[in-house]
């Protein structure tokens, strides 16, 4: 039994301050106060020189409490978590810059001298890691002061004090800290968490992602901070690139300056975070085109998460579908009630585990509020994003309309996936997934140019009275080559890392072609499940989810695409084109792509190990290199490290943006036809476009097959 001790809990104690993801590693850490400077409290790091300090009108850290210079900059505010964050002073490189909070339970370290000051009957002793009551602490009088000789955090915060060593006691039940020999509040958690707790997420704003701009230093995740010509303006966590409203336009820029931008907000974008007062999500455009393809907006949910995030678990436990989890063995499950702030320590697929508890898992679903800046922002919803903006123009009711797959135009360009952006002249208007190329209606006619300017075109449509584009095409220019083919996307032309919903029944397909055994096919119910297309393999994929079990791509029926939801259309409706199963056991030994390359810059994606092209390109954590999946493996049979950093090879995971990258750089036909198509699209051209495909009766240069003779559309010979 620890001993009695007269010290009170006096309310009046000072919190101590945790200063946390500075990209100075060194100040991060716990800081107790000690002494006043005009008027407010000075806080000094724990076995540090670091101080906290509030001096000419705003709250600083740095080296010296007498120095000049400093290192990070705060708000101005009584307090040093401040609504409006931190920031890198002027002359400072040490991006990013930290989050400050009050310390709570979970900041406290073995050895803490600390003050228990509730009783049995006031703390939650259910999650106890001690099932027998004589191995818990009985606190049945108080104050009492003791050590904490071991931290165990496992299902709640619990420790073990020197004084008893063999007895447990909840960390909730302390009230006090001794640091640099005075006593400091431990914040109570639901403070440190405020308005990020079960049922007031939803009042929280949410974070916003930019993704898929060809200036990548925009790419990344804004909160709003402060205000600019009276409507918020947004910046980047990890950087210095804005949101900002000016001249009646939504602007977005790669440095905190407003009289100039990068990209604008499209005039017939979507619906903005709420009411025209916030950026508008879906595609943007460009206004320049050396910064390539313009980006995408979308409300940022869990799947925008990084290791490293302070999350808050507003969802119950028992609430949550287990039946996907990467962890069979149910001892390994977190059992949580909201709100729960924990710290996101490893992520696997749509689970993670928490810093407070590495042995268990949580399904990232249950996460309501993410802290950037000191600050609690909403996670939104996935489907929020995958709901389609055209109900919001045509009627709510409107179901996902199909994207569209654009093929065997002789400007290669303009070949491609194609989503729907707005409406023009009464008609959809799709533009080119990852590039810049639009189909549209104008004058009567339907319309496809290879970039955003409705003014000229390349093609036109060859019947101009539907509502939405032909699938026959004719020529403007003879300089463009060939007309292309149009047709609805099918779950053919889905990518790997495209996000898609499950609508179909498990039960409803035959597995017999499933080229793995029961025990690793996902099980699933129509309930508009999304995942993410991790890896495809024929007419299977591998969901990035539950990267060991495989499903049907005929399984799906929606696909994200800028944003928005689109309609997977079924082979019968959509797309007639054929695609080759791929034998994946000898795909993975081939090596890298060996391609007549129509760029320069192709050796940036080359394997470390062929030094090809990476097919299936696989990264190690070292980042140096790319690697193709065949070559890695095979190169994992002999040596089990990277051949590269030469550290452990376990820690490999897929390149998903420099697998877009390669299956969009451009190459000539292999077969000598003089067309150029996206690597994508080799496939496809080879098979149903290319004039010198195999079984195509030539001339004498032909090989010739009688069983399938066709005209040859290059030569007109039969």
């Amino acid at each position: 039994m620890p001993s009695k001790n007269v010290a009170e809990s006096s309310p009046s104690s000072p919190p101590f301050l945790v200063v946390a993801g500075a990209g100075y590693g060194a100040v991060n850490g716990r800081y107790a106060q000690e002494g006043v400077c005009e008027g407010r409290p000075k806080f000094k790091k724990l076995n540090g020189e670091f101080t906290v300090i509030f001096k000419w009108g705003q709250w600083k850290l740095g080296c010296e409490d007498d120095s000049n210079v400093w290192i990070y900059e705060g708000p101005t505010s009584r307090s040093p978590v401040g609504a409006s964050g931190w920031a890198c002073a002027a002359n400072s490189k040490y991006h990013p810059a930290p989050t400050l909070s009050f310390g709570t339970c979970r900041d406290l370290q073995e050895g803490d001298v600390v003050t228990i000051i509730k009783l049995n009957e006031e703390v939650d002793w259910s999650g106890c890691p001690e099932a027998i009551h004589g191995r818990r602490l009985s606190l049945t009088s108080t104050p009492w002061t003791v050590t904490i000789h071991r931290l165990r955090r496992l299902r709640g915060n619990w420790f073990y004090p020197t004084e008893s060593p063999e007895k447990v006691a909840p960390l909730a039940a302390l009230g006090l800290v001794n640091l640099m020999g005075k006593p400091h509040r431990i914040t109570e958690v639901k403070e440190d968490s405020a308005a990020c707790g079960s049922g007031e997420g939803d009042s929280l704003k949410p974070f916003l992602v930019v993704a898929g701009a060809g200036y990548e230093v925009l790419n990344g995740r804004y909160v709003p901070e402060g205000t600019f010509s009276g409507k918020a303006k947004y910046k980047q966590v990890d950087g210095n690139s804005i949101i900002f409203f000016m001249a009646g336009k939504w602007r977005l820029n790669d440095e905190e300056v407003t009289d100039e931008r990068c990209y604008d907000a499209a005039e017939s974008a979507g619906h903005g975070v709420g009411h025209g007062d916030t950026p508008p999500l879906g595609a943007w455009v460009q206004i320049n085109n050396r910064y390539g393809p313009a980006p995408m907006l979308s409300l940022g949910t869990y799947r925008d998460l990084q290791e490293g995030d302070s999350v808050v678990l507003d969802k119950n436990s028992r609430s949550m579908d287990w039946s996907q989890c990467p962890e069979t063995n149910e001892g390994n499950h977190l059992s949580f009630k909201p709100p729960l702030p924990v710290k996101i320590h490893r992520l696997l697929g749509s689970w993670f585990y928490p810093l407070e508890f590495p042995t268990l898992v949580a399904p990232l679903s249950a996460l309501g509020a993410v802290k950037f800046r000191g600050q609690a922002y909403r996670v939104s919803e996935v489907h929020e994003n995958c709901a389609s903006i055209l109900g919001s123009i045509l009627g709510e009711d409107t179901a996902p309309i199909p994207f569209l797959v654009v093929r065997g135009a002789g400007h290669a360009p303009v070949n491609g996936r194609y989503a729907y952006v707005a409406v023009e002249a009464d008609r959809p208007k799709y533009k080119q997934v990852g590039g810049n190329s639009i189909i549209y209606f104008s004058s009567g006619v339907w319309r496809l140019n290879d970039e955003e300017n409705m003014q000229q075109r390349k093609y036109d449509g060859a019947q101009n009275d539907t509502p939405t584009p032909p699938n026959q095409w004719v020529q403007v220019d003879p300089n463009y080559g060939a007309a292309p083919k149009l047709s609805e996307g099918t779950w053919r032309d889905i990518h790997e890392g495209d996000i898609v919903t499950i609508e179909k029944r498990h039960e409803d397909f035959d597995w017999s072609g499933c080229p793995v055994n029961d025990a690793g096919r996902l099980r699933f119910s129509p309930s508009s499940w999304t995942i993410t297309v991790q890896r495809v393999q024929g007419d299977w994929f591998y969901p990035a989810e539950f990267e060991t079990l495989i499903a049907p791509l005929a399984a799906l029926g929606t696909v994200n695409l800028m944003g928005k939801a689109h309609r997977i259309s079924d082979l019968c409706s959509g797309s007639k084109v054929r695609r080759q199963k791929t034998d994946v056991s000898k795909a993975k030994i081939m090596g890298g792509y060996d391609e007549e390359w129509c760029e320069s810059d192709v050796q940036k994606f080359k394997c470390a190990i062929c030094l090809l092209v990476a097919r299936t390109a696989m990264v190690h954590e070292c980042g140096s290199d790319l690697f193709c999946e065949g070559c890695w493996e095979k190169c994992m049979a002999k040596d089990s490290k990277c051949p590269v950093c030469r550290e452990d090879g376990a820690s490999i995971v897929p390149a998903h943006f420099a697998r877009r990258c390669i299956g969009n750089l451009m190459i000539k036909c292999p077969n000598g036809c003089g067309q150029t198509f996206h690597l994508y699209d080799k496939e496809n051209h080879l098979q149903d476009m290319c004039s010198w495909q195999k079984g195509v009766v030539h001339d004498e240069t032909g090989p010739a097959d009688e069983e399938n003779k066709e005209i040859c559309s290059a030569c007109s010979i039969s």
